[in-house]
C-alpha cells in the first residue's frame, strides 16, 4: 500500500464561506401569521423548560428530549399549528 507523504493538509484558510442576504417584504397578513407562529413556538419552548424543571425537582433527574418528544406527539394533534 502506497503512503502519501505530501498529502495536502487543509486549514481554515482553505475554507470558503459564502453568505447570501435576502430581503423580505411580507404583507400584513403574513406578518400576523409569522407573529402568531413565533408566539406559539415561544410558548411551547417555555412549557418544555418548565416541564423539565418540574421533573427534575420531582424525581431528581430531568427529562430527555426524546421523553418530551414522545409525550408531546400525542398532544400535538390537539394543539395549535404554525400553518
Amino acid at each position: 500500500m502506497a503512503r502519501f507523504k505530501n498529502k495536502p493538509i487543509h486549514t481554515i484558510k482553505d475554507v470558503v464561506q459564502i453568505a447570501y442576504r435576502y430581503r423580505a417584504y411580507p404583507t400584513d397578513l403574513q406578518v400576523l401569521s409569522m407573529e402568531n407562529c413565533i408566539s406559539s413556538l415561544c410558548h411551547l419552548s417555555n412549557e418544555a423548560i418548565q416541564e423539565r424543571k418540574e421533573a427534575s425537582k420531582a424525581t431528581g433527574k430531568g427529562l430527555t428530549y426524546t421523553d418530551q418528544q414522545n409525550a408531546s406527539a400525542a398532544s400535538a394533534s390537539r394543539g395549535k399549528s404554525c400553518r
